[in-house]
Parts: structure tokens; sequence; C-alpha cells
């Protein structure tokens, strides 16, 4: 029986970064390595252990390559959707609005 998504992610900031980045950028797929030093900046075992568990709940899936395994967001559209209702709207309030121009210094 898979985890629940919900399960997975509360109390589990890693793993919720990680699935926010996904929702933002929904065709980037990486190693764990990549996914470390640049999506979120942490640890590659902490990362790992965030991958296996979104694996786990159906939020990622993994991509075997002779080069190596790139994840990315699972391509099942009623999980997607789930997602983008459920933590897409909170991830775009928690960006920083655009510079408008209006924050120039001196105007």
């Amino acid at each position: 029986m898979k985890t629940s998504i919900a399960a997975t992610l509360q109390g589990d900031p890693l793993s919720e970064q990680i699935l926010r980045f996904l929702l933002e950028n929904e065709t980037a797929m990486d190693t764990a390595q990549g996914i470390a030093n640049w999506w979120v900046r942490r640890d590659e075992r902490a990362v790992q252990a965030a991958l296996d568990r979104l694996i786990a709940c159906g939020v990622i899936t993994p991509h075997t390559f002779t080069s190596g395994i790139l994840y990315g967001l699972t391509r099942k559209t009623e999980i997607r959707a789930w997602l983008r209702a459920k933590y897409a709207k909170t991830a775009a309030a928690a960006r920083p609005a655009a510079d408008d121009g209006k924050n120039i210094a001196g105007s």
C-alpha cells in the first residue's frame, strides 16, 4: 500500500521543498546530487531519503538511464492535479513578488 502524500509531506520540509520546486518546474528532472546541490542546497543523503519517501507515495518517478537515475514529478495526471490544488497555490504565494520597478532607490 502506498503511503499517503499528505502524510509524507506533513512535518517533512525537505520533501515539501522538492515538491514545490517540481510544481514550479514540472518538466524538471535531475539526479539526487543535482537536486541536493541546485534545487534545495541540502545534503545528498537527506535528499535521497526524501526522494525515496516521495517515490513511495507516488509523487516522484525515478527514470533510469545508462548515465544514472533522474527524478521528476509523476506523470499521473490525477496526482499532479491534486498536488497543484493542494500545494501549488501556497508555492506561488511563498515566492517573492516580481520587481515591478517601483522599488528602485531614489524614486
